[in-house]
């Protein structure tokens, strides 16, 4: 075999068509347009989910850090100022309002709940999923059978709420867990989230 023809046999094995080249380029964008969209609708379908179970989280954290600076827990400190409600429960986390008056809440408020709606009175906390509602906060019993600052949130849709249920309790049970709400056909319910235990 001469230098000439192992030249151009290289040449002709050295790479691939037009046409193989066009091919393999298709193939991968078809694969990873299927992995995008896959990927992409089950993260778009978990983010709310998500978001509400750090919008509990944050609710949770709220009240320790309440509790922290107060040395009582909200209710407590409501029920010392005024008539005690779930809603107003909520509102001293997130409004100077809902402390006002000479007492020694007020004078060590700080904003707890920073980004929540508060209502121009000041005594009302609304979250905005779905259409939105009213955050109450109570102390109730829970599967522990010990108690605790249980939140509520109305008007959630089912969807959010079986999504949150799924990332906080690892599984979607609307009777057991944190998490807790009517039924799994109800588009649009009030939950609950078994929140801070209490001393």
């Amino acid at each position: 075999m001469n230098k000439t023809s192992l030249k151009s046999n290289m040449k002709k094995a050295a790479g691939y068509t037009i046409d193989q080249t066009i091919l393999i380029v298709a193939v991968i964008a078809v694969l990873i347009t299927l992995i995008i969209a896959s990927v992409g609708w089950d993260l778009l379908n978990r983010t709310s989910g998500t978001k509400l179970a750090s919008y509990l989280k944050q609710i949770e954290e709220a009240n320790g850090a309440f509790y922290a600076r107060q040395g009582v827990w909200p209710h407590i400190a409501v029920a010392d100022i005024t008539s005690s409600s779930s809603l107003t429960n909520i509102a001293v986390l997130a409004s100077p309002e809902a402390v006002t008056g000479t007492n020694q809440y007020a004078e060590r408020w700080k904003p707890y709940l920073s980004g929540f709606d508060v209502a121009p009175s000041g005594l009302a906390v609304a979250h905005q999923f779905g259409s939105g509602g009213a955050i109450g906060q109570e102390v109730d019993g829970c599967d522990d059978g010990k108690n605790h600052l249980v939140i509520e949130l109305a008007n959630v849709p089912l969807t959010e709420i079986t999504n949150a249920d799924e990332t906080i309790d690892g599984e979607i049970d609307e009777t057991a867990g944190r998490v807790k709400y009517t039924d799994l056909t109800t588009d649009i319910q009030t939950m609950t989230y078994c929140g801070n235990l209490l001393n």
